[in-house]
Formats: C-alpha cells, sequence, structure tokens
C-alpha cells in the first residue's frame, strides 16, 4: 500500500505544506516541527514520488556527458570519474559519444535537450568558427553547459594547462640531445607549447615534421609516422597529441625497424592507464584525471543552482605533470652515464 504525504502530514499533526517543506529540505521549519515529521516519514516508511518532486522543481537529477570517444582510453577513463562525483552529489548521468563532426555533436546536445536533462558536460572541439555560429544556432546559453575543451557560447569552462605540459615535455626532449622533433596531432595548445619550447631554446620549427593527426586516435599515429617518412625531413623525437596517437607511433616506428627510444624517443600526453603498462612504457604529460571530474560537475552543479557567475569567470585551469618513462629515452642515457 502506498503511503501518502497526506497521511504523513496526519500523523505528525502538520500541514501537507510544511512536511513538502521538510522532505524538500527547505528553511522556515523549526527543529521541534522537523523532528516530529521525519519521525512519521520513518514509522509509515514514506517515500516521496520522485517523478513528481522532478516536475515541480523541473530538475531531472541527471546531467549529460558527450565525448569524442570512448575507445580513447582519457574519455572512459574520465566518463567514470564524472559519473562517481555526480552519482554522490545524488545525480545520474546520460553518455553519448560524438565524434569529431560538428553534425553529430548537434545532434547529441539536441537529444540531451530532449531528454530534460538539468545540464551537460561537453567534450566538443570545434575546428573554425562556421561551426562554432552553427553550434549557437541550438541556444546553448538556454542550457547549464561546462566544456571541457574550449570555451562555448554561454557555458562555463574547466582545463588544464596544456600549453605548459606541452612546454615541458618538449623542452625534456631538448635536454636530452634532440633538436629535429616532429609534432604529431592538432592545432591546439598543445601545439603552441610545442611551438613555444623550440622557439625559447632557438630552434626553428619545421614545418615537414608537423603532421596532423585525425581523430588522435592510434590508426592516426599509424599514418601521421607514414607521413612523416614520406616527406623526407630527418627526426630523432616525436611529440604526439595524446597517448593513443603516441601509441600508434610507436608501432609504426618499430614496424619499420625503428627502435624506442635508441632511434626516436616519443612523449604523449593525457597518462591513460594503458601508457604505463605497454613497451616501452611511455613518457606523458599526466592530466588529473579524478580531480578534473570532481570541478567539473561541481561547477556544472553550481549553474544549475544558479551560481551564474561562473560562466563569466576565466577557465578554472588545472595544472599537469610531465612523467618520464622508459620512451623518451631519459632513462637510457642515464645508464649510459653510469
Amino acid at each position: 500500500m502506498i503511503v501518502t504525504i497526506k497521511e504523513v502530514a496526519a500523523l505528525a499533526g502538520v500541514s501537507i505544506g510544511t512536511v513538502s517543506r521538510v522532505i524538500n529540505g527547505r528553511d522556515r521549519v523549526s527543529p521541534a516541527t522537523r523532528a516530529k515529521v521525519q519521525a512519521a516519514v520513518d514509522q509509515l516508511k514514506f517515500k516521496p514520488d520522485q517523478t513528481a518532486r522532478n516536475m515541480i522543481r523541473k530538475q531531472t537529477q541527471t546531467i549529460g556527458l558527450i565525448v569524442p570517444q570512448l575507445s580513447n582510453e582519457y574519455w572512459s577513463a574520465l566518463a567514470e570519474y564524472i559519473q562517481e562525483a555526480a552519482w554522490e552529489r545524488g545525480y545520474t548521468m546520460l553518455l553519448s559519444t560524438a565524434g569529431y563532426g560538428i553534425e553529430k555533436q548537434l545532434s547529441c546536445i539536441h537529444t540531451m535537450a530532449e531528454r530534460k536533462v538539468d545540464g551537460i558536460i561537453t567534450g566538443i572541439n570545434l575546428s573554425n568558427p562556421d561551426e562554432m555560429r552553427l553550434l549557437q544556432t541550438v541556444s546553448l546559453p538556454e542550457m547549464n553547459i561546462v566544456s571541457l575543451v574550449q570555451k562555448l557560447p554561454g557555458s562555463a569552462h574547466i582545463c588544464t594547462d596544456q600549453f605548459h605540459g606541452a612546454v615541458q615535455a618538449v623542452e625534456h626532449l631538448i635536454q636530452l640531445g634532440h633538436s629535429e622533433i616532429a609534432y604529431v596531432g592538432f592545432a591546439s595548445e598543445r601545439e603552441l607549447g610545442y611551438k613555444h619550447a623550440l622557439a625559447m631554446h632557438g630552434i626553428t620549427p619545421n614545418p615537414l615534421l608537423q603532421v596532423w593527426g585525425n581523430g588522435g586516435t592510434f590508426q592516426a599515429g599509424l599514418q601521421a609516422v607514414m607521413e612523416l617518412k614520406s616527406q623526407g625531413s630527418p627526426f630523432t623525437a616525436i611529440f604526439c597529441w595524446n597517448d593513443m596517437m603516441a601509441l600508434g607511433v610507436i608501432q609504426a616506428l618499430e614496424t619499420q625497424g625503428l627502435r624506442v627510444p635508441e632511434d626516436v624517443a616519443v612523449i604523449g600526453f593525457d597518462d591513460i592507464p594503458l601508457a604505463s603498462l605497454v613497451k616501452p612504457s611511455l613518457t606523458t604529460v599526466h592530466q588529473p584525471l579524478e580531480l578534473i571530474g570532481k570541478t567539473v560537475v561541481q561547477c556544472l552543479l553550481d549553474l544549475i543552482h544558479g551560481k551564474e557567475q561562473v560562466i563569466d569567470m576565466q577557465p578554472i585551469m588545472l595544472p599537469v605533470e610531465l612523467i618520464v618513462r622508459e620512451s623518451c629515452g631519459a632513462k637510457l642515457v642515464q645508464t649510459q652515464k653510469l
């Protein structure tokens, strides 16, 4: 038999409105009255109708997460941290993968809106102004959105210090004696950090050593090595936009008879779980996934609860750290010096 809020009010000797305020954690209820209502709730084993409560609040206690792909361990691991952080705060999560095409990204946003999610966390990365203008047609300012990759119209933005992470990686290669350093990836803060590190050490970036990847995948890393080799400019090290590309790069190099790190040093970015397990283990820039997950969920909940000033704030930037393993050759250099 279903217990109603009316029965709770009768047992507690208070109005239905008072019971509602206690259940929803509202003010204007004395401690004594609150205790009476809670005792009645416990005695009757009353369970509020969550659907009805959500309709009144105009909230579903659900957030959406849109990521490019789950085959990249970075996004799958981050999705788990975001889901856990949301769960701890009483929210469930809908997950969609959108690839890197604007049409599918827009479709995911529309689907999330139709499902009445309270807010969206997105890993969308738009590559040109036309895509940004098209995205604005979906009325982003009317939604609660936190972006993980780039600042979108009407959204808050959480990011990591990708520029300085790339600088750390490339400077490490330079300190190991490399000057012919290739870049495999996208036009991004990581690419700017790569160029900045070279310039700081008087090295002119070679356009023939910059290859634009397709989707940041393992396959893109394989293809990038083919392009670098075909362009004929020598290189002794490669800085990759992410770890998945770096793993593809290592396999392609080894397929061509080049040893990592003896012949070519390789550094990735993200520090996905697989990075420490492969051979040679991957030197990479660590991104604090658990901290990102907790921070982005808290930021989204601030938006949901009306703290719109987070939209106007500067992006919340989290630190990164270079993790030195085998693929850069640092351990090999240390051994040779002994």
